[in-house]
């Protein structure tokens, strides 16, 4: 009943208490399928400020044009919220919010040992999250996309344009025999061999050049199963997997098909890789690509009427590679 749900507040920044259901959880079931696809965050942090608000707006904008139905987002520290750039999204439904999630979801001193100077970011819970994002999917999405942070675009070499017809249909008679997991490349982009980034008021605008080939981390996974150093960004059928090894690599049912090496003309990620920091992306062994494939939502945020994105990092000289 609705008086037996808990308030919105009850700990720091409206946050739920630690062991109290979370607001967020409250979900309301339609008819099967009543998303198409939805994505699911990482769990987040530092994401405030003029800049960072507008990433966000920009990032939940596109994929909206696109056609993606849903947002579920996690942060470790309430930042998501501060600016009220996520205030009009959760009004329309469109963005599911869980703030404060380790402490939420797993316990009070979770973030204050992941605090702690040197403590490894994959220590972070964002397999939980991910295991809480696609079962909560279940009965209401067809595809649950797991883009990790809001430099991470679903896209494709051709420009995805329109989810359902690009993406949702073409796979539906692979779903009927059993697909269960998309493996979905993503492909760093960068500033390139120039200095600078290409002038726009957009993030997909600046950046302009990517590898070309999708990201794979040597030794960060196996140094025996070269799958295992994918960096992907996969979709999952909430239904088919029966469990998460890691957000980027879903475990499907016994029986269940996988969709492996899907070519960048289909789908891929675009990962922004020096939206927040100046760093090197490019692997040893692969080059720049100039691909302008994004730059059709130029137009369309221009016709939205959306906020100029402000300066964010600055390159000094060309992109490098991993050393």
């Amino acid at each position: 009943a609705e008086s037996e749900r808990p308030p919105a507040g009850g700990g720091a920044d409206g946050c739920a208490t630690a062991g109290a259901r979370h607001p967020a959880a409250f979900v309301t079931p339609g008819p099967a399928f009543a998303r198409g696809l939805t994505v699911c965050s990482e769990v987040l942090y530092g994401l405030s400020g003029p800049y960072r608000d507008g990433v966000v707006q920009q990032w939940l904008e596109y994929h909206r044009l696109i056609g993606v139905d849903h947002f579920v987002l996690y942060d470790t520290d309430g930042s998501l919220g501060r600016g009220g750039v996520l205030d009009p999204y959760l009004l329309s439904g469109f963005v599911t919010y869980f703030p404060h999630f380790p402490q939420w979801a797993l316990s009070e001193q979770h973030g204050a040992v992941h605090s702690e100077p040197g403590f490894p970011s994959h220590a972070a819970p964002d397999a939980q999250a991910a295991t809480h994002c696609l079962f909560s999917q279940r009965g209401l999405s067809e595809w649950v996309a797991f883009l990790h942070s809001p430099d991470e675009y679903l896209s494709s070499g051709r420009g995805l344009t329109d989810v359902r017809r690009e993406l949702l249909e073409p796979l539906r008679p692979l779903r009927k025999r059993g697909l269960a997991v998309v493996d979905v490349p993503a492909v760093y982009f960068t500033h390139g061999p120039e200095e600078g980034l290409r002038e726009s008021p957009w993030l997909p605008g600046r950046y302009v050049y990517r590898s070309n080939k999708p990201i794979e981390l040597q030794g960060w996974g196996s140094s025996a199963a070269g799958f295992l150093n994918r960096f992907p960004s996969p979709l999952a059928d909430p239904q088919r997997v029966s469990d998460l090894v890691s957000a980027h690599f879903p475990r499907g049912a016994a029986g269940t098909l996988y969709l492996d090496d899907v070519p960048q003309d289909f789908l891929r990620a675009n990962h922004y890789g020096e939206t927040f920091h100046v760093r090197p992306v490019l692997q040893p062994g692969h080059e720049w690509v100039r691909d302008e494939s994004a730059l059709w939502v130029e137009g369309a945020f221009q016709r939205l009427g959306l906020q100029p994105l402000p300066d964010g990092p600055r390159p000094t000289g060309p992109a490098l590679h991993v050393e």
